[in-house]
């Protein structure tokens, strides 16, 4: 099976260096090369600085990089009409990249600048990951899409972290995020799926709560809560609906064809 990963950079425009790290980190702990980025933007004049023009493909750098503007969103660069792609053919190049890669151990992530994942179903990823399978189910390629960094959403508590008072009150409190710190954290966080379940511990006390993956954001790195706010007590039952609801309303689960 091909594995092609979609994926949203909002947030991540002053932290490119730590965005590599990450996921590089993720992908060599599932035992592949770091990926190449396919970027599906119909235009890189953007506010973002690590993503303005080709400062993306300066960081990453040009082997790992590639622009794509036919798969980008035509209503961006016009400016009218429905959201569509400029040359939907240009999936099939996109394929062939990824089968490429392949050889190579390395998977392609294609990327724009709307948020991951929460935006998917207002994004025209939606758009390139329909041409890409339809593509790959052209030619008889088994092949998925998901948004990056994938991975289902377990019925089990997927770890339990020590945390220090105060950081349990601060999201008891209203905190969308659970502060991890400076240095880069357990590729575990980092791989995180979306919506799965974390036991945080503080003494005699435990909480679980709902979390995305970890990202880097005003020097540090966090997790966001998924289903927040985050209640005292709050049982998987109730954490896991919800969960559930936004993924598929998200369209987060993968797509595959094959």
């Amino acid at each position: 099976m091909l594995t092609v990963f979609a994926w949203g950079y909002e947030g991540w425009g002053n932290s490119t260096r730590e965005l590599l790290r990450a996921f590089d980190a993720v992908e060599q702990a599932r035992g592949f090369q770091p990926p190449v980025f396919v970027d599906v933007r119909v235009r890189r004049q953007v506010r973002a600085v690590g993503f303005l023009d080709d400062a993306f493909e300066q960081r990453a750098g040009r082997a790992r990089y590639r622009w794509f503007p036919g798969l980008g969103n035509a209503a961006v660069g016009t400016g009218e009409g429905p959201m569509r792609l400029v040359t939907p053919a240009d999936a099939y190049e996109l394929l062939g990249l990824a089968l490429a890669q392949r050889r190579q151990r390395r998977r392609v992530v294609f990327f724009c600048s709307c948020g991951s994942p929460f935006s998917a179903r207002t994004c025209h990823r939606q758009l390139v990951r329909r041409a890409l399978l339809s593509s790959a189910r052209s030619i008889g390629v088994k092949a998925s899409v998901q948004e990056w960094p994938g991975g289902p959403l377990r019925e089990r508590v997927l770890a339990e972290l020590p945390v220090r008072e105060e950081s349990l009150e601060s999201l008891l409190g209203g905190a969308q995020a659970l502060r991890l710190g400076r240095e880069l954290p357990h590729v575990r966080f980092l791989a995180w799926p979306a919506g799965g379940l974390l036991r945080l511990r503080y003494r005699d006390r435990s909480q679980l709560v709902s979390v995305a993956a970890a990202r880097f954001h005003a020097g540090e790195w966090k997790m966001p809560l998924y289903v927040h706010p985050v209640e005292e007590g709050d049982s998987a039952e109730r954490l896991l609906h919800h969960a559930r609801r936004f993924r598929r309303e998200g369209m987060l689960e993968e797509f595959r064809v094959g």
